[in-house]
């Protein structure tokens, strides 16, 4: 993106469910918290705005309401970006490069099924089976990154 492109997704801000006073908070205690888990860096946009980061994308933030605490934080990586000149600048999920195999995607929900198959076809009917099913929400918040990734 350019200056301009983030300036003016900057301009439009966030979500309107990010800008109520709990939302703000909600944000707030959240990015102090990955701050000291060493999950997050906080940059002022003033610090590198003469030097912006090559792969730098400005993505609209929402605060869902959510069961397990007060809201969950969320990009919307699908928003385009109208520019006021008219001009579109394509949503940061149309811009990114797909590297996973798409066979690996295709299988997500057949997997259930793979399990079953698999256990019907053992032959050994004293076989005792250890099934465990792991959590992993909200793993691609914990990445480790780079200063300026």
């Amino acid at each position: 993106w350019t200056r301009q492109d983030m300036e003016e997704a900057i301009k439009w801000g966030p979500h309107r469910s990010a800008l109520s006073t709990e939302a703000i908070a909600h944000f707030v205690e959240e990015a102090a918290d990955k701050v000291s888990r060493g999950q997050a860096q906080l940059v002022k946009g003033a610090d590198i705005k003469d030097d912006l980061p090559t792969e730098l994308k400005i993505s609209l933030i929402a605060a869902i309401p959510h069961y397990s605490w007060k809201f969950r934080s969320i990009l919307d990586l699908t928003f385009p970006l109208r520019l006021t000149d008219g001009a579109i600048r394509n949503s940061v999920n149309a811009t990114t490069e797909k590297t996973a195999p798409a066979a690996a995607i295709d299988q997500i929900g057949c997997v259930l099924k793979r399990f079953i198959h698999a256990f019907a076809e053992i032959e050994n009917e004293d076989a005792n089976f250890f099934m465990a099913k792991f959590n992993v929400d909200n793993g691609f918040l914990r990445l480790d990154c780079k200063n300026r990734e």
